[in-house]
């Protein structure tokens, strides 16, 4: 199966699977992927049909009491190698953002400046988080720097859905930064409305969002979900938010919670946002497809701020894959007319 949009500038392609060579193929100038204790890190491994001329391999300092990130480290190191020419790692505390974000963009830089010409570069969608793979998107499609950017992901399997649960993916408390490159601008004199993907931790989604006092609010919805009772348990847990907002029904946006490019067709299609009447916020709070559709329609627009969520510390879950892959690349159409001319 496969889907193509465009909107302005930018051009992009959905592609599913449940082989995972097809979504983990191709030649690149750059590969980023990162380690976790989430199964899903490790499916690259498995694929012999993707190479990079570079690799960055992000490998956080948190562990887990499984041995699950020892065993994936090692796994990941020893492929990423072997399939890249060149492959560095970048070790850092996943809430020290500024530091590995420089180390992101150094590599960016320099692997533009060798070739001298726009890269094409993979990322592994899963397990990075969305502060650095957005940030990758819309950094080098900001500077240049991009042809085109593929996304490999694995839909994930989740134990014990246990109902209004807080504690999923992160423990204690949430803060919300903006990614970089897509901080939007602050237009005082406009009322604001946040866009929010939601997910399973809905309690802290609404926490986030009601400490922000946006004047109005929209949401991504992830229906059809990856798994049916995954819908139950978005649709409880974020029951009060939609309750609090009075959020109407034109201001809930459905899309597939995998297909990044369909969710970025639905919020074009939907265009919930009264454009020049308010300030944007897109606060991602749901699946990593659903935030780079966030992202995508805030760069087609060319307003409005894209929120990454810093939890207090990400809480260690055993998340499988389930044996569906989605591929989905980016190209800067801008950058391909300067190159025909």
């Amino acid at each position: 199966m496969s889907f193509n949009f465009r909107r302005s500038f930018l051009g992009a392609t959905a592609c599913k699977s449940t082989n995972l060579e097809d979504v983990y193929t191709g030649k690149y100038d750059l590969l980023v992927a990162s380690s976790s204790w989430d199964r899903r890190c490790a499916v690259i491994a498995q694929s012999n049909r993707i190479e990079s001329e570079a690799g960055l391999l992000l490998l956080f300092e948190k562990r887990d009491s499984l041995g699950l990130r020892d065993a994936h480290d090692a796994k990941l190191e020893d492929h990423l190698s072997s399939i890249c020419e060149g492959l560095v790692t970048a070790r850092y505390d996943s809430r020290d953002l500024e530091s590995t974000w420089d180390f992101i963009v150094d590599k960016l830089d320099k692997t533009f400046s060798n070739h001298k010409r726009p890269l094409k570069i993979f990322v592994d969608l899963a397990t990075i988080p969305r502060y650095f793979s957005l940030g990758i998107l819309a950094y080098g499609i900001k500077h240049g720097l991009l042809e085109a950017i593929t996304f490999g992901y694995s839909e994930g399997r989740y134990r014990n859905l246990s109902g209004n649960s807080v504690e999923w993916f992160t423990e204690g408390g949430w803060d919300a930064v903006a990614i970089p490159c897509l901080e939007g601008e602050w237009e005082p004199q406009n009322k604001r409305l946040y866009v929010v993907s939601i997910g399973f931790e809905g309690a802290k989604t609404q926490r986030l969002i009601t400490k922000a006092e946006p004047d109005r609010v929209a949401v991504l919805y992830p229906d059809p979900p990856v798994q049916p009772d995954y819908a139950d348990e978005v649709a409880l847990n974020n029951g009060k938010l939609t309750r609090d907002f009075n959020i109407a029904d034109r201001d809930i946006v459905r899309a597939h919670a995998a297909d990044a490019v369909s969710a970025w067709r639905s919020l074009d299609a939907a265009s919930v946002e009264k454009l020049g009447l308010e300030t944007c916020i897109y606060a991602c709070c749901g699946s990593k497809p659903h935030s780079l559709a966030l992202a995508l329609r805030a760069m087609s627009t060319g307003v409005g701020a894209v929120m990454y969520v810093v939890p207090d510390s990400h809480r260690v879950s055993d998340v499988q894959p389930n044996g569906t892959y989605w591929q989905y690349t980016i190209r800067d159409h801008s950058v391909l007319e300067r190159n025909r001319e």
